[in-house]
Protein backbone atom coordinates (compact mmCIF):
# COMPACT_ATOMS: atom_id res chain seq x y z
CA UNK A 1 0.00 0.00 0.00
CA UNK A 2 1.28 3.46 -0.90
CA UNK A 3 0.91 5.30 2.37
CA UNK A 4 1.39 8.71 0.77
CA UNK A 5 -1.82 8.16 -1.23
CA UNK A 6 -4.12 6.98 1.57
CA UNK A 7 -7.73 8.14 1.50
CA UNK A 8 -10.18 8.37 4.37
CA UNK A 9 -11.60 4.96 3.49
CA UNK A 10 -8.06 3.51 3.64
CA UNK A 11 -7.60 4.87 7.16
CA UNK A 12 -10.98 3.46 8.16
CA UNK A 13 -9.93 0.11 6.74
CA UNK A 14 -6.69 0.21 8.75
CA UNK A 15 -8.60 0.92 11.96
CA UNK A 16 -11.02 -1.91 11.21
CA UNK A 17 -8.12 -4.32 10.74
CA UNK A 18 -6.25 -3.05 13.79
CA UNK A 19 -9.32 -2.43 15.96
CA UNK A 20 -7.83 -4.44 18.84
CA UNK A 21 -5.09 -1.81 19.26
CA UNK A 22 -7.69 0.94 19.62
CA UNK A 23 -9.92 -1.06 21.95
CA UNK A 24 -6.94 -2.32 23.95
CA UNK A 25 -5.47 1.13 24.52
CA UNK A 26 -8.92 2.51 25.34
CA UNK A 27 -9.64 -0.17 27.95
CA UNK A 28 -6.15 -0.06 29.48
CA UNK A 29 -6.27 3.72 29.93
CA UNK A 30 -9.78 3.57 31.38
CA UNK A 31 -8.70 0.84 33.81
CA UNK A 32 -5.61 2.81 34.81
CA UNK A 33 -7.71 5.93 35.45
CA UNK A 34 -10.12 3.96 37.64
CA UNK A 35 -7.29 2.40 39.63
CA UNK A 36 -5.66 5.81 40.01
CA UNK A 37 -8.96 7.30 41.22
CA UNK A 38 -9.47 4.48 43.71
CA UNK A 39 -5.97 4.91 45.13
CA UNK A 40 -6.32 8.68 45.58
CA UNK A 41 -7.05 10.00 49.08
CA UNK A 42 -10.42 11.82 49.05
CA UNK A 43 -10.03 15.58 49.47
CA UNK A 44 -12.78 18.05 50.34
CA UNK A 45 -12.81 21.71 49.43
CA UNK A 46 -14.75 24.45 51.25
CA UNK A 47 -14.89 28.10 50.21
CA UNK A 48 -15.66 31.26 52.19
CA UNK A 49 -16.18 34.60 50.46
CA UNK A 50 -15.27 37.97 52.00
CA UNK A 51 -16.50 41.28 50.60
CA UNK A 52 -13.93 44.09 50.88
CA UNK A 53 -15.04 47.76 50.98
CA UNK A 54 -12.42 49.30 48.72
CA UNK A 55 -13.43 52.86 49.60
CA UNK A 56 -12.69 52.29 53.27
CA UNK A 57 -9.63 50.21 52.48
CA UNK A 58 -8.09 52.94 50.37
CA UNK A 59 -8.57 55.45 53.19
CA UNK A 60 -6.87 53.11 55.58
CA UNK A 61 -3.76 53.19 53.42
CA UNK A 62 -3.49 57.00 53.63
CA UNK A 63 -5.92 58.34 56.25
CA UNK A 64 -4.32 61.78 56.39
CA UNK A 65 -4.39 62.70 52.70
CA UNK A 66 -7.29 60.45 51.75
CA UNK A 67 -5.34 59.49 48.62
CA UNK A 68 -6.82 56.41 47.02
CA UNK A 69 -4.85 53.57 45.51
CA UNK A 70 -6.03 51.61 42.50
CA UNK A 71 -8.64 48.97 43.22
CA UNK A 72 -6.42 46.25 41.76
CA UNK A 73 -3.54 47.08 44.08
CA UNK A 74 -5.86 47.24 47.07
CA UNK A 75 -7.49 43.86 46.44
CA UNK A 76 -4.11 42.26 45.65
CA UNK A 77 -2.76 43.58 48.94
CA UNK A 78 -5.77 42.19 50.80
CA UNK A 79 -5.26 38.75 49.18
CA UNK A 80 -1.60 38.73 50.21
CA UNK A 81 -2.66 39.67 53.74
CA UNK A 82 -5.03 36.68 53.85
CA UNK A 83 -2.17 34.39 52.80
CA UNK A 84 0.34 35.94 55.20
CA UNK A 85 2.00 34.04 58.04
CA UNK A 86 0.38 36.50 60.44
CA UNK A 87 -3.08 35.16 59.61
CA UNK A 88 -1.87 31.55 59.36
CA UNK A 89 -0.25 31.70 62.81
CA UNK A 90 -3.37 33.24 64.33
CA UNK A 91 -5.56 30.49 62.83
CA UNK A 92 -3.20 27.78 64.04
CA UNK A 93 -3.25 29.29 67.52
CA UNK A 94 -7.05 29.47 67.52
CA UNK A 95 -7.71 25.96 66.20
CA UNK A 96 -4.64 24.08 67.30
CA UNK A 97 -4.00 23.03 63.70
CA UNK A 98 -3.51 24.61 60.32
CA UNK A 99 -4.72 23.63 56.88
CA UNK A 100 -4.14 23.90 53.17
CA UNK A 101 -5.60 27.28 52.26
CA UNK A 102 -5.48 29.39 49.12
CA UNK A 103 -6.92 32.84 48.47
CA UNK A 104 -7.72 34.70 45.28
CA UNK A 105 -9.69 37.71 44.13
CA UNK A 106 -12.98 36.89 42.45
CA UNK A 107 -13.42 38.00 38.86
CA UNK A 108 -15.18 41.37 38.45
CA UNK A 109 -16.05 41.64 42.16
CA UNK A 110 -14.53 43.12 45.33
CA UNK A 111 -14.55 39.67 46.86
CA UNK A 112 -11.79 37.46 48.22
CA UNK A 113 -12.34 33.71 47.89
CA UNK A 114 -10.73 31.73 50.71
CA UNK A 115 -10.50 28.03 49.82
CA UNK A 116 -9.57 25.32 52.33
CA UNK A 117 -8.66 21.74 51.38
CA UNK A 118 -8.76 18.82 53.82
CA UNK A 119 -9.42 15.10 54.03
CA UNK A 120 -12.27 15.98 56.43
CA UNK A 121 -15.18 18.03 55.03
CA UNK A 122 -16.04 19.61 58.40
CA UNK A 123 -12.43 20.60 59.00
CA UNK A 124 -12.23 22.15 55.52
CA UNK A 125 -15.23 24.37 56.28
CA UNK A 126 -13.95 25.23 59.78
CA UNK A 127 -10.52 26.29 58.51
CA UNK A 128 -11.96 28.41 55.69
CA UNK A 129 -14.34 30.24 58.02
CA UNK A 130 -11.67 30.70 60.69
CA UNK A 131 -9.32 32.17 58.10
CA UNK A 132 -12.02 34.62 56.98
CA UNK A 133 -12.88 35.66 60.54
CA UNK A 134 -9.22 35.96 61.55
CA UNK A 135 -8.42 38.04 58.48
CA UNK A 136 -11.25 40.48 59.24
CA UNK A 137 -10.29 40.71 62.92
CA UNK A 138 -6.57 41.26 62.31
CA UNK A 139 -7.29 43.66 59.50
CA UNK A 140 -9.50 45.75 61.79
CA UNK A 141 -6.97 45.71 64.64
CA UNK A 142 -4.06 46.69 62.44
CA UNK A 143 -6.06 49.44 60.79
CA UNK A 144 -7.07 50.94 64.14
CA UNK A 145 -3.50 50.75 65.41
CA UNK A 146 -2.25 52.45 62.27
CA UNK A 147 -4.84 55.23 62.54
CA UNK A 148 -4.17 55.81 66.24
CA UNK A 149 -0.43 55.97 65.66
CA UNK A 150 -0.94 58.48 62.88
CA UNK A 151 -3.33 60.52 65.06
CA UNK A 152 -0.75 60.61 67.82
CA UNK A 153 1.86 61.98 65.42
CA UNK A 154 -0.57 64.62 64.15
CA UNK A 155 -1.56 65.63 67.69
CA UNK A 156 2.09 65.96 68.69
CA UNK A 157 2.65 68.25 65.71
CA UNK A 158 -0.39 70.34 66.67
CA UNK A 159 0.95 70.68 70.21
CA UNK A 160 4.35 71.79 68.91
CA UNK A 161 2.83 74.42 66.63
CA UNK A 162 0.52 75.66 69.45
CA UNK A 163 3.52 76.17 71.73
CA UNK A 164 5.32 77.97 68.91
CA UNK A 165 2.25 80.14 68.32
CA UNK A 166 2.17 81.29 71.95
CA UNK A 167 5.64 82.74 71.58
CA UNK A 168 4.69 84.95 68.63
CA UNK A 169 3.22 88.46 68.79
CA UNK A 170 -0.13 89.19 67.23
CA UNK A 171 1.53 91.15 64.44
CA UNK A 172 4.05 88.47 63.53
CA UNK A 173 3.57 87.41 59.87
CA UNK A 174 4.38 83.76 60.77
CA UNK A 175 1.34 83.63 63.00
CA UNK A 176 -1.12 83.34 60.09
CA UNK A 177 0.89 80.49 58.46
CA UNK A 178 1.09 78.51 61.72
CA UNK A 179 -2.62 79.00 62.40
CA UNK A 180 -3.48 77.71 58.91
CA UNK A 181 -1.22 74.70 59.46
CA UNK A 182 -2.85 73.96 62.83
CA UNK A 183 -6.28 74.19 61.19
CA UNK A 184 -5.24 71.75 58.46
CA UNK A 185 -3.85 69.34 61.03
CA UNK A 186 -7.08 69.52 63.04
CA UNK A 187 -8.99 68.64 59.86
CA UNK A 188 -6.68 65.67 59.38
CA UNK A 189 -7.22 64.68 63.00
CA UNK A 190 -10.98 64.76 62.44
CA UNK A 191 -10.56 62.51 59.41
CA UNK A 192 -8.42 60.15 61.45
CA UNK A 193 -11.15 59.98 64.08
CA UNK A 194 -13.67 59.13 61.36
CA UNK A 195 -11.32 56.55 59.89
CA UNK A 196 -10.87 55.02 63.31
CA UNK A 197 -14.63 54.63 63.58
CA UNK A 198 -14.80 53.11 60.09
CA UNK A 199 -12.02 50.70 60.95
CA UNK A 200 -14.12 49.37 63.75
CA UNK A 201 -17.05 48.96 61.40
CA UNK A 202 -17.71 46.62 58.51
CA UNK A 203 -15.10 47.48 55.86
CA UNK A 204 -14.76 43.69 55.26
CA UNK A 205 -17.40 41.09 55.96
CA UNK A 206 -18.15 37.47 55.22
CA UNK A 207 -20.86 37.30 52.58
CA UNK A 208 -20.73 33.53 52.02
CA UNK A 209 -19.49 31.35 54.88
CA UNK A 210 -17.95 27.99 53.99
CA UNK A 211 -20.10 24.90 54.36
CA UNK A 212 -18.96 21.30 54.73
CA UNK A 213 -18.99 19.80 51.20
CA UNK A 214 -21.19 16.75 50.65
CA UNK A 215 -18.76 15.07 48.27
CA UNK A 216 -15.03 15.09 47.63
CA UNK A 217 -13.58 17.05 44.73
CA UNK A 218 -10.68 14.57 44.56
CA UNK A 219 -10.72 12.01 43.08
CA UNK A 220 -12.59 13.32 40.03
CA UNK A 221 -13.40 9.86 38.72
CA UNK A 222 -15.61 10.95 35.83
CA UNK A 223 -13.18 13.58 34.58
CA UNK A 224 -10.27 11.15 34.89
CA UNK A 225 -12.20 8.49 32.97
CA UNK A 226 -13.19 10.90 30.19
CA UNK A 227 -9.62 12.15 29.88
CA UNK A 228 -8.32 8.57 29.87
CA UNK A 229 -10.87 7.63 27.20
CA UNK A 230 -9.78 10.47 24.93
CA UNK A 231 -6.09 9.73 25.44
CA UNK A 232 -6.75 6.00 25.02
CA UNK A 233 -8.51 6.52 21.69
CA UNK A 234 -5.76 8.80 20.41
CA UNK A 235 -3.06 6.38 21.59
CA UNK A 236 -4.92 3.40 20.15
CA UNK A 237 -5.35 5.03 16.76
CA UNK A 238 -1.69 6.03 16.78
CA UNK A 239 -0.59 2.48 17.65
CA UNK A 240 -2.86 1.02 14.98
CA UNK A 241 -1.45 3.32 12.30
CA UNK A 242 2.13 2.76 13.46
CA UNK A 243 1.65 -1.01 13.44
CA UNK A 244 0.14 -0.80 9.97
CA UNK A 245 2.99 1.28 8.58
CA UNK A 246 5.60 -1.04 10.13
CA UNK A 247 3.83 -4.15 8.82
CA UNK A 248 5.43 -5.29 5.57
CA UNK A 249 3.24 -8.38 5.19
CA UNK A 250 0.99 -8.77 2.14
CA UNK A 251 -2.68 -8.32 2.97
CA UNK A 252 -4.33 -7.31 -0.29
CA UNK A 253 -3.81 -6.87 -4.02
CA UNK A 254 -2.14 -3.47 -3.71
CA UNK A 255 0.40 -4.84 -1.22
CA UNK A 256 1.17 -7.70 -3.59
CA UNK A 257 1.61 -5.40 -6.59
CA UNK A 258 3.89 -3.11 -4.61
CA UNK A 259 5.98 -6.03 -3.31
CA UNK A 260 6.34 -7.69 -6.73
CA UNK A 261 6.26 -5.08 -9.50
CA UNK A 262 5.90 -6.56 -12.97
CA UNK A 263 4.60 -9.92 -11.70
CA UNK A 264 1.14 -10.89 -12.91
CA UNK A 265 -1.60 -11.21 -10.30
CA UNK A 266 -3.62 -14.17 -11.54
CA UNK A 267 -6.31 -14.35 -8.83
CA UNK A 268 -7.26 -13.46 -5.27
CA UNK A 269 -8.49 -16.40 -3.19
CA UNK A 270 -10.80 -15.54 -0.25
CA UNK A 271 -10.10 -17.13 3.10
CA UNK A 272 -12.18 -20.22 3.85
CA UNK A 273 -13.43 -20.97 7.36
CA UNK A 274 -11.45 -23.87 8.82
CA UNK A 275 -8.94 -24.06 5.98
CA UNK A 276 -6.12 -24.70 8.48
CA UNK A 277 -7.89 -27.62 10.13
CA UNK A 278 -5.35 -30.44 9.76
CA UNK A 279 -7.84 -33.10 10.85
CA UNK A 280 -10.37 -32.11 8.20
CA UNK A 281 -8.80 -30.07 5.40
CA UNK A 282 -11.33 -28.62 2.98
CA UNK A 283 -11.52 -28.80 -0.79
CA UNK A 284 -14.07 -26.05 -1.25
CA UNK A 285 -14.16 -26.63 -5.01
CA UNK A 286 -15.71 -30.05 -4.32
CA UNK A 287 -17.78 -29.20 -1.23
CA UNK A 288 -19.34 -25.97 -2.47
CA UNK A 289 -18.67 -25.36 -6.17
CA UNK A 290 -21.00 -22.32 -6.27
CA UNK A 291 -19.19 -20.40 -3.51
CA UNK A 292 -17.16 -17.24 -4.08
CA UNK A 293 -14.00 -19.13 -3.18
CA UNK A 294 -14.69 -21.81 -5.78
CA UNK A 295 -15.27 -19.05 -8.32
CA UNK A 296 -11.89 -17.56 -7.37
CA UNK A 297 -10.21 -20.89 -8.10
CA UNK A 298 -11.98 -21.02 -11.45
CA UNK A 299 -10.66 -17.51 -12.14
CA UNK A 300 -7.16 -18.79 -11.42
CA UNK A 301 -7.79 -21.73 -13.74
CA UNK A 302 -8.91 -19.39 -16.52
CA UNK A 303 -5.84 -17.18 -16.04
CA UNK A 304 -3.58 -20.23 -16.38
CA UNK A 305 -5.41 -21.30 -19.53
CA UNK A 306 -4.80 -17.88 -21.07
CA UNK A 307 -1.12 -18.15 -20.17
CA UNK A 308 -1.02 -21.55 -21.88
CA UNK A 309 -2.06 -20.04 -25.22
CA UNK A 310 1.44 -18.71 -25.92
CA UNK A 311 3.30 -21.39 -24.03
CA UNK A 312 1.64 -24.60 -22.97
CA UNK A 313 1.90 -25.29 -19.25
CA UNK A 314 2.43 -28.99 -18.65
CA UNK A 315 3.96 -28.88 -15.16
CA UNK A 316 2.95 -26.30 -12.55
CA UNK A 317 4.79 -26.05 -9.23
CA UNK A 318 3.11 -24.30 -6.28
CA UNK A 319 5.01 -23.04 -3.25
CA UNK A 320 4.97 -20.24 -0.67
CA UNK A 321 7.58 -18.35 1.36
CA UNK A 322 6.63 -19.86 4.72
CA UNK A 323 4.65 -22.83 6.06
CA UNK A 324 0.90 -22.66 6.71
CA UNK A 325 0.17 -20.07 4.04
CA UNK A 326 -2.30 -22.18 2.05
CA UNK A 327 -0.22 -23.63 -0.78
CA UNK A 328 -1.49 -27.21 -0.35
CA UNK A 329 -5.08 -25.97 -0.10
CA UNK A 330 -4.59 -23.96 -3.28
CA UNK A 331 -2.93 -26.92 -5.01
CA UNK A 332 -5.82 -29.28 -4.26
CA UNK A 333 -8.58 -26.81 -5.17
CA UNK A 334 -6.85 -25.67 -8.36
CA UNK A 335 -6.49 -29.29 -9.44
CA UNK A 336 -10.22 -29.86 -8.91
CA UNK A 337 -11.05 -26.68 -10.86
CA UNK A 338 -8.88 -27.82 -13.78
CA UNK A 339 -10.36 -31.32 -13.67
CA UNK A 340 -13.90 -29.85 -13.75
CA UNK A 341 -12.87 -28.10 -16.98
CA UNK A 342 -12.17 -31.52 -18.51
CA UNK A 343 -8.41 -31.53 -17.97
CA UNK A 344 -6.53 -34.69 -17.05
CA UNK A 345 -4.73 -33.66 -13.88
CA UNK A 346 -2.15 -35.43 -11.72
CA UNK A 347 -1.40 -33.98 -8.29
CA UNK A 348 2.10 -34.75 -6.98
CA UNK A 349 3.04 -34.23 -3.33
CA UNK A 350 6.73 -33.32 -3.37
CA UNK A 351 6.69 -32.00 0.19
CA UNK A 352 8.70 -34.94 1.48
CA UNK A 353 9.19 -33.33 4.91
CA UNK A 354 5.61 -32.50 6.01
CA UNK A 355 3.26 -34.04 3.43
CA UNK A 356 -0.44 -33.12 3.70
CA UNK A 357 -1.87 -33.53 0.22
CA UNK A 358 -3.06 -37.10 0.87
CA UNK A 359 -5.20 -35.91 3.82
CA UNK A 360 -7.27 -33.69 1.51
CA UNK A 361 -8.40 -36.75 -0.44
CA UNK A 362 -8.46 -39.20 2.48
CA UNK A 363 -5.65 -41.36 1.02
CA UNK A 364 -2.80 -43.35 2.51
CA UNK A 365 0.54 -41.61 2.06
CA UNK A 366 2.24 -44.80 0.88
CA UNK A 367 3.22 -45.82 -1.69
CA UNK A 368 4.22 -42.50 -3.13
CA UNK A 369 6.97 -40.38 -4.70
CA UNK A 370 9.83 -41.73 -2.60
CA UNK A 371 8.81 -45.33 -3.30
CA UNK A 372 8.77 -44.66 -7.04
CA UNK A 373 12.11 -42.78 -6.97
CA UNK A 374 13.74 -45.63 -5.04
CA UNK A 375 12.34 -48.18 -7.50
CA UNK A 376 10.29 -49.96 -4.86
CA UNK A 377 7.00 -49.72 -6.78
CA UNK A 378 6.03 -48.81 -10.34
CA UNK A 379 4.43 -45.41 -10.97
CA UNK A 380 1.10 -47.00 -11.88
CA UNK A 381 0.86 -48.58 -8.42
CA UNK A 382 1.53 -45.30 -6.59
CA UNK A 383 -0.88 -43.05 -8.51
CA UNK A 384 -4.47 -43.14 -7.27
CA UNK A 385 -7.58 -41.77 -8.89
CA UNK A 386 -9.61 -39.76 -6.37
CA UNK A 387 -12.93 -38.90 -8.04
CA UNK A 388 -15.20 -40.95 -10.27
CA UNK A 389 -16.50 -37.98 -12.27
CA UNK A 390 -13.19 -36.15 -12.64
CA UNK A 391 -9.99 -37.04 -14.44
CA UNK A 392 -7.99 -36.35 -11.30
CA UNK A 393 -5.25 -38.53 -9.81
CA UNK A 394 -2.95 -38.04 -6.83
CA UNK A 395 0.62 -39.22 -6.28
CA UNK A 396 1.30 -38.94 -2.50
CA UNK A 397 4.76 -38.21 -1.14
CA UNK A 398 5.43 -41.63 0.33
CA UNK A 399 7.55 -42.23 3.44
CA UNK A 400 9.88 -39.32 4.35
CA UNK A 401 13.48 -39.95 3.22
CA UNK A 402 16.57 -39.06 5.33
CA UNK A 403 17.62 -36.28 2.92
CA UNK A 404 14.73 -35.00 0.75
CA UNK A 405 16.86 -32.51 -1.20
CA UNK A 406 19.32 -35.21 -2.22
CA UNK A 407 16.69 -37.65 -3.45
CA UNK A 408 14.82 -34.89 -5.33
CA UNK A 409 18.02 -33.79 -7.05
CA UNK A 410 18.56 -37.24 -8.58
CA UNK A 411 18.00 -38.23 -12.19
CA UNK A 412 15.08 -40.38 -11.15
CA UNK A 413 13.04 -37.27 -10.26
CA UNK A 414 13.46 -35.79 -13.74
CA UNK A 415 12.48 -39.13 -15.28
CA UNK A 416 9.40 -39.27 -13.03
CA UNK A 417 8.22 -35.85 -14.17
CA UNK A 418 8.74 -36.81 -17.80
CA UNK A 419 6.54 -39.87 -17.34
CA UNK A 420 3.89 -37.80 -15.58
CA UNK A 421 4.01 -35.13 -18.30
CA UNK A 422 3.08 -37.71 -20.91
CA UNK A 423 0.30 -39.24 -18.84
CA UNK A 424 -1.93 -36.15 -18.42
CA UNK A 425 -2.71 -32.63 -19.57
CA UNK A 426 -1.10 -30.92 -16.58
CA UNK A 427 0.96 -31.97 -13.58
CA UNK A 428 0.53 -29.87 -10.42
CA UNK A 429 3.31 -30.16 -7.85
CA UNK A 430 2.83 -29.32 -4.18
CA UNK A 431 6.29 -28.38 -2.89
CA UNK A 432 7.66 -27.23 0.50
CA UNK A 433 7.98 -23.52 1.40
CA UNK A 434 10.96 -21.72 -0.11
CA UNK A 435 12.46 -19.96 2.91
CA UNK A 436 13.03 -22.88 5.32
CA UNK A 437 14.39 -25.45 2.82
CA UNK A 438 15.99 -25.70 -0.62
CA UNK A 439 13.66 -28.44 -1.91
CA UNK A 440 11.50 -26.12 -4.10
CA UNK A 441 14.60 -24.84 -5.92
CA UNK A 442 15.79 -28.39 -6.49
CA UNK A 443 12.39 -29.37 -7.91
CA UNK A 444 12.31 -26.30 -10.16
Amino acid sequence: MHYDELSLSDYIGILRRRWHYVVGAFLVLIAMSLVYSLLQTPLYRAQAEVLVDLDTSSQLFDPVTGARRSETRVIDTEVKFVKSTLVADAVREALGFGGGVSAAAADNADVIEIISTSTDPDRAALVANTYAETYISLRRELAIQDVLATAEVVQDRIDELTDELRGLSSSDPERDRIERTIADLNDSLDRLDLTSQLSGGTSAQIISPAEAPSKAYVPQTTRNAVLAAVVGLILGVGLALLREFLDDSIKDKSDLEMASPGVANLALIPEVMGWKDEKRPRIISLEDPTSDTSEAYRTLRTALQFLSIERQIKILQLTSPKPSEGKTTTTANLAVALARAGKRVILVDCDLRKPRLHTFFDLDNEPGVTNVLLGEVPLSSAIRRVHDDLKLAVLPSGPPPPDPSEILAGRATADLFEMLRGACDIVIIDSPPTLPVADPLVIA
